[in-house]
């Protein structure tokens, strides 16, 4: 009689090789692999060059709010672009927008003019909050519907490989000068432009062809607005990210906490892109099948716990430690997050839905990086963290009772809350 969980296994096993044979699922992956790599390679080298001119946390910060504001002041019509127009070619540009940002950088740290790293980032700010939500909602359209849950897990490993290589990539370049940091991110950020053009047409299926009016136009915040599960998700994320960021003030705890140089720096993002990495590898051998509510409070409440624990730290070596429990768990909260949201939300959604989710999440991480500033500067670098941690670690705690459907969520691909709140019509 045949073992029904080795028949799941090799069934399981069979669709993720399938996956990895359709010719659109691996451009999408070097479009987004490499566009990630891009990011988070100009987000580490700024915060590190700027904080050598400045010595000031709060320009740390300031450099997070100007790669955040295009995300939240653009949001409807960067969702509502994803949904109307074809998302490769919005890709195109973005990739292409991207490699110039990289190379102005690149310039301009290279002659010591800070100020104007700002209004780059701001243009960099805008081409991240057009291409989050445009390569998001291509997901659903990569393999076959029986594949989506794959196809879901897959992608947003990939997206938390690039994530978690970015920093440690851009952390290990910086010693070899101002301008290698920015010059590989604008190398990858071409890498993406190619893979984005080996994409098919990429437009959203069932969507209205009317001209856009407030209900299209805010469709998204209506969608999350009734389904719990997916609000719930988001809303955590948010505030996990926004205060328990230990990550925005490496360049403080590096130079005035463990006094060391720029090797460091790479070295605690390596730790954390090891940890994640590891992680990444375990899930994909074992994918989180049940229970995946419970299992992404848990990973909150694991990264808040070690990032208080990385405030107190006074030594590089305890720094690395938590830099890798940090990775992972960080890792295994994306991969349920993201999973929850993309699986229970419809393909002609999915650029609207991404936007809101692009500013609750991935744009939080640069608003984080704002208020780590701030409150470094009020109140000190090392208490800034542990208050974060300490937010986060709350956040994990309370939310199976302000959130109980999060808490309840079992499998990826249930979804009761469609059936008791269908989409409005004014979302369709």
């Amino acid at each position: 009689m045949p073992n029904p969980s080795s028949e799941n296994s090799t069934n399981s096993s069979d669709t993720s090789n399938g996956l990895w044979q359709l010719g659109s699922f691996r451009a999408f992956v070097c479009m987004r692999f490499f566009w990630g790599i891009s990011q988070e390679i100009i987000t580490i080298a700024l915060a590190w060059t700027i904080f050598q001119h400045t010595h000031n946390t709060l320009s740390i910060g300031f450099v997070g709010l100007s790669s955040f504001l295009p995300s939240i002041l653009l949001s409807l019509m960067t969702g509502l672009a994803a949904d109307k127009l074809d998302r490769r070619h919005i890709m195109l540009a973005c990739s292409a927008l991207l490699a110039t940002c990289a190379l102005g950088l690149c310039l301009l740290t290279l002659n010591g003019y800070v100020l104007l790293v700002y209004g780059v980032v701001v243009l960099q700010g805008i081409a991240r909050a057009f291409a989050q939500p445009a390569s998001k909602a291509i997901i659903r359209n990569l393999g076959p519907t029986a594949m989506l849950p794959r196809t879901i897990a897959a992608a947003t490993m990939i997206q938390g490989t690039a994530t978690i290589l970015g920093p440690a990539i851009g952390g290990l370049l910086i010693p070899l000068g101002v301008g290698v940091p920015f010059i590989a991110s604008a190398c990858c950020a071409g890498l993406s432009f190619f893979g984005a053009l080996m994409l098919g047409p990429q437009r959203a299926k069932g969507m209205s062809t009317a001209l856009p009016d407030l209900a299209m136009l805010f469709g998204g915040f209506t969608f999350i607005r009734s389904q719990p599960r997916v609000l719930g998700a988001m809303c955590l994320d948010f505030i996990a990210v926004l205060f328990g960021s230990a990550t925005a003030l490496l360049p403080f705890y590096v130079t005035e906490v463990y006094q060391a140089g720029a090797w460091a720096m790479g070295a605690l993002r390596t730790a954390d892109a090891i940890g994640g990495l590891i992680m990444a590898a375990v899930l994909t051998r074992y994918p989180i099948q049940r229970r995946v509510g419970l299992k992404l409070l848990i990973a909150v409440g694991i990264y808040g716990l070690t990032t208080i624990a990385f405030g107190f730290t006074t030594h590089v070596a305890f720094g690395l430690v938590c830099m890798v429990i940090l990775g992972a768990s960080d890792t295994v909260s994306m991969v349920t997050r993201n999973g929850l949201i993309q699986i229970n939300t419809p393909d002609h959604m999915q650029g609207r839905v991404a936007a809101v989710h692009s500013v609750a999440t991935g744009a939080s991480n640069d608003l984080g990086q704002f208020e780590s500033g701030m409150l470094s500067s009020a109140i000190g670098g090392v208490p800034a963290v542990i208050a974060g941690g300490v937010i986060a670690t709350l956040a994990a705690v309370s939310w199976p009772w302000l959130f109980p459907s999060v808490r309840h969520a079992d499998r990826l691909d249930d979804r009761p809350e469609e059936k008791a709140n269908p989409i409005p019509a004014m979302a369709k």
